[in-house]
């Protein structure tokens, strides 16, 4: 496999997007708690949740492809075996 120096500046962004998407499925979920049952506030932070949840969906498509697209990962520094395990963790994430 080719391996680069650093990760691009597109992978690292999609990276700290999911995370802000993430939080926001989490905060949105358990904000609706709040609310009462069939208001119409609830509701809207349920649609939020929903959006936001379709959203890490398409964003971990877009992730996926841009691996495929940039091919490789930055050599890692550390114990062969760590090398290892990381790799196969990463292909399993990212298959």
């Amino acid at each position: 496999m080719k391996t680069i120096e650093k990760y691009s500046g597109l992978r690292i962004a999609l990276h700290w997007l999911m995370v802000l998407l993430v939080v926001g499925v989490y905060a949105t979920i358990n904000l609706s708690d709040f609310f009462p049952k069939g208001s119409s506030a609830r509701d809207g932070i349920k649609a939020w949740h929903y959006i936001l949840g379709r959203s890490v969906l398409a964003l971990g498509v877009i992730r996926v492809l841009a691996r495929w697209a940039q091919l490789g990962t930055p050599d890692l520094p550390g114990h062969a075996r760590q090398v290892e395990r990381a790799g196969a963790g990463l292909w399993g994430l990212y298959p």
